[in-house]
């Protein structure tokens, strides 16, 4: 078994992937964006897919995981679901940089407007926002694990969130 999902191994995703593959004999390949995942399945058959069920696609495949479930039915059979508790996850503020910029996941980008009035950039993945939020950001919204906390920043707000994944057969044409 070959499992394709989001990484770098930072994410959420790389890390239910892992929690499922102690279980279950198998090989993980992490990919840049669902997105470009998405575009290229058909290089993957025979292989599995790890979507998380928030899963909400950016500009370039702006779809919600009910849209892909749907939309590729004929590329994508769910064999399994399961949860996981993902890494706490913070709303971050760096008080000293005025920029009024915001990073976050697509998926996560409401909870994150919910507390923040800010320009949000879409980033790939939660690990992601916090690299580009540390050159020019705000706020971010991301993984408390990922974050080393400097001088200027402080935590706004803390979430503990469940995840249920959705483990796809990617079929041959």
């Amino acid at each position: 078994m070959l499992i394709h999902t989001l990484g770098p191994e930072e994410t959420d995703s790389a890390a239910a992937a892992q929690s499922y593959l102690a279980h279950h004999p198998g090989q993980l390949q992490l990919h840049t964006s669902f997105e470009e995942l998405l575009r290229r399945l058909r290089n993957f058959a025979g292989d599995y897919l790890l979507l998380p069920t928030a899963f909400h696609g950016n500009q370039t495949l702006p779809l919600s995981w009910g849209q892909v479930h749907y939309r590729y039915l004929d590329q994508l059979e769910l064999k399994e679901a399961f949860v996981t508790e993902l890494d706490e996850i913070v709303i971050l503020e760096n008080i000293a940089r005025p920029t009024g910029l915001a990073y976050s996941h697509p998926a996560t980008a409401d909870l994150l407007a919910q507390t923040v009035k800010a320009e949000i950039q879409f980033s790939p993945s939660k690990y992601q926002a916090y690299q580009a939020y540390q050159k020019d950001g705000r706020y971010v919204l991301t993984s408390r694990k990922l974050v080393d906390l400097r001088p200027s920043e402080r935590i706004l707000k803390r979430f503990q969130v469940k995840m249920i994944w959705s483990l796809y057969l990617i079929k041959e044409r």
